[in-house]
């Protein structure tokens, strides 16, 4: 077998393809003329298209030399002879040579542009029926849809076989699919490892309490269990550590047992075909979950209470008392409504909900308007959940991110909230020459001090917060391995040299591992180590780690804390 090279060259003809696999031989020429032969995965290709082929030469004993290709960067055609040659391949359905040819003639080189963005022109080709047309687009979305996988799949180094069991199973929307929830590809119909979604997922601006991100970290607890145990089942306990500590939450440890404790519920009533008992039986243990959730809530309120000796503010004593009346009596009359089966009291309940609402923000809007922050910037907001979270307490937030398709996400959330606060920013505020000012503007685990001090000297008027992970190493690797990025620490450390005042909150979270053998542990801290040398991951290494347990079943346990710094800056104290 030869060494790995790349050749370039355009599909002079297509000698054989799987339709379920997308496994396909191919005639090539070179940009120098040489004919090759081409054996790999490159779904649905047709001649026209330009290949730039990663792979080595073989030798068949029947068929003789080949270039078995591994990567694969395809090119649209885009002069007529090419588009010519590829659109009378048959690639598309409802075109064939003659209709290509009457295709090339009326549009030119811009052909595939009018089939991609005005197929309504296609109606002016005479025999293509106002039918045909939209037979016709519907093919070209799907195999432009087919290309966009292909192209998201080599952008992150994964198999381009998953492009057809993606597009199997989502069709044309399977970028749509991927792009709401790129976790998906860890599922047992794609198989890819949690932490390569997850990687992907996190790059493309997915925040790290997500929804589905939690939902994937516990699927993958649970397979990992049965396929290294056998176990057919885990203990709440055991499954929410254990998620918790894969997942390496940023959020308050209460709040990620309920995100694992809600995403353990979606999988099952998703994946389940549950008989009415069993709906009715979740319905329940959602009901306990979310009253231990409100006696939780009472518990920090009554806290407060403790902690200070100040009075309600008048401004908002007449609304929070309204408010308090009214939430009590929906939790009240829902239980009512619940225990007794009546559904119109409980669509009653539901109808409060938007006046609720309202009196939440009136109360928010009145005491911004007494603290004086009523514009803030979420500079690096990923998919917006933290400008979502804030939106009731500031009069604008501008929503700052590189990211257009976390932007997508946060307008789509902007839409179904109806957010109308919140305005998504494509932009890198880092590197931008943007001086729009903001009373407020907050940094999480966005950018070092050294680029986040000059844009809030430039855009900020009052308050600066920074968050950052409040430890120097890796916490999975046996050596010391430094953690990527700027840590609360060093910026503490920074700030002090600086001679900037500014005021420090640390937050502990207890995150723990079980195993059930040390050759589990083994295996765990050979997936997420970052050590350079793979031998340092051995049984003798990892034991003195581990912490035994009395449990049976789970005789192992990792202690972990996961430790998260906040940094407020004022305005003033920042010359």
């Amino acid at each position: 077998m030869g060494e790995r090279t790349t050749v370039i060259g355009t599909i002079l003809a297509v000698v054989f393809q799987n339709e379920e696999n997308g496994y396909t031989v191919a005639r090539i020429v070179t940009d120098d003329g040489e004919p090759v032969t081409v054996v790999g995965c490159i779904p649905c290709a047709a001649p026209g298209e330009e290949l730039i082929l990663t792979g080595r030469y073989t030798t068949h004993p029947q068929h003789g030399e080949q270039f078995a290709a591994d990567e694969v960067e395809r090119h649209m055609p885009t002069g007529e002879p090419e588009i010519l040659n590829y659109l009378a391949s048959g690639v598309v359905r409802g075109i064939g040579p003659a209709t290509a040819q009457k295709l090339v003639d009326r549009f030119g080189a811009d052909t595939l542009d009018v089939l991609d963005g005005e197929p309504e022109k296609l109606k002016t080709i005479k025999g293509i029926t106002d039918k045909r047309a939209r037979e016709i687009a519907e093919s070209w979305r799907e195999l432009a849809g087919l290309r966009r996988v292909l192209d998201f799949l080599t952008k992150y180094d994964l198999p381009v076989g998953l492009a057809m069991q993606l597009f199997r199973r989502y069709g044309a929307d399977a970028m749509d699919a991927l792009r709401r929830n790129p976790y998906l590809l860890s599922g047992e119909a794609f198989g890819v490892d949690f932490s390569v979604s997850d990687e992907i997922a996190l790059s493309m601006g997915f925040s790290g309490d997500s929804s589905c991100r939690t939902e994937a970290g516990v699927l993958f607890e649970l397979s990992h269990n049965e396929q290294s145990g056998g176990h057919v089942f885990l203990p709440r306990e055991k499954l929410v550590a254990a998620t918790a500590q894969l997942l390496d939450g940023d959020t308050d440890i209460d709040d990620l047992e309920n995100q694992i404790d809600e995403a353990t519920l979606n999988i099952l009533a998703r994946t389940q075909p549950v008989a009415r008992d069993l709906r009715f039986l979740m319905s329940v243990v959602r009901m306990v979950l979310d009253l231990e959730r409100i006696g939780d809530e009472s518990v920090v309120v009554a806290e407060q209470v403790t902690l200070s000796d100040k009075p309600i503010p008048s401004i908002v004593e007449k609304d929070l008392r309204a408010l308090c009346t009214r939430t009590s009596a929906m939790l009240r009359n829902s239980l009512l409504a619940f225990q007794n089966g009546d559904a119109p009291s409980a669509l009653a309940v539901s109808r409060y909900d938007d006046e609720t609402a309202q009196m939440m923000v009136n109360i928010f809007q009145k005491l911004m308007q007494a603290v004086g922050d009523r514009t803030l910037c979420d500079a690096g907001c990923g998919l917006g959940a933290l400008s979502a979270a804030l939106s009731p307490y500031f009069e604008k937030i501008t929503a700052a991110d590189v990211s257009d398709e976390a932007l997508d996400v946060l307008r789509q959330t902007i839409r179904t909230r109806q957010l109308t606060n919140i305005t998504p920013l494509h932009c890198d505020l880092l590197t931008s020459e943007d001086k729009t000012q903001y009373d407020a503007m907050v940094f999480c685990f966005f950018g070092s001090l050294a680029e986040i001090l000059p844009v809030a000297r430039r855009q900020c008027a009052k308050t600066v917060i920074i968050i950052k992970k409040n430890y120097d190493l890796h916490r999975f690797s046996l050596t010391e391995q430094p953690i990527r990025g700027e840590t609360a620490p060093a910026a503490c450390e920074t700030l002090r040299k600086l001679g900037v005042p500014f005021e420090f909150d640390a937050q502990e979270l207890e995150h723990g591992q079980p195993f059930v053998s040390l050759d589990e542990a083994v295996r765990f801290f050979r997936i997420y180590s970052r050590d350079e040398d793979p031998g340092a991951v051995a049984p003798e290494t990892v034991l003195p780690r581990l912490r035994r347990t009395e449990d049976v079943q789970y005789p192992y346990y990792l202690p972990q804390t996961k430790r998260l710094g906040i940094l407020t800056i004022r305005m003033e104290d920042l010359v």
